[in-house]
């Protein structure tokens, strides 16, 4: 008979609560003269709102096994920029309990 109390659930180790990264793209133009005396003036260049995460939430558990799978531009490297803490969300929080290395950016 096990007399042992019953094991307390484990807290989150990472979690992500409507978490949103947004870049602004600058759109490419060729060098031309008219163009550096555009900066000059002060005039900035068109840009481009492009979100590369938006409004994602999850918890993992310190036993559980993750995988992140996506197409080029799904944002599976801005999600782990930011569990490494390289990368900060433009929107909603991300909390990592412990230690995270974080190795090679393929």
């Amino acid at each position: 008979m096990n007399t042992s109390p019953p094991s307390a659930v484990a807290a989150p180790i990472i979690q992500f609560q409507n978490a949103g990264k947004r870049y602004f793209l600058q759109k490419q133009r060729p060098f031309l003269v008219h163009e550096f005396f555009r900066r000059l003036a002060g005039r900035r260049r068109q840009t481009e709102e492009f979100w590369a995460l938006r409004d994602v939430s999850l918890t993992i558990a310190p036993a559980d096994t993750v995988a992140i799978i996506g197409g080029n531009g799904a944002g599976k490297s801005t999600l782990l920029g930011m569990v490494a803490r390289t990368v900060f969300p433009t929107v909603g929080q991300v909390r990592v309990h412990g230690r995270i290395g974080a190795l090679l950016e393929l």
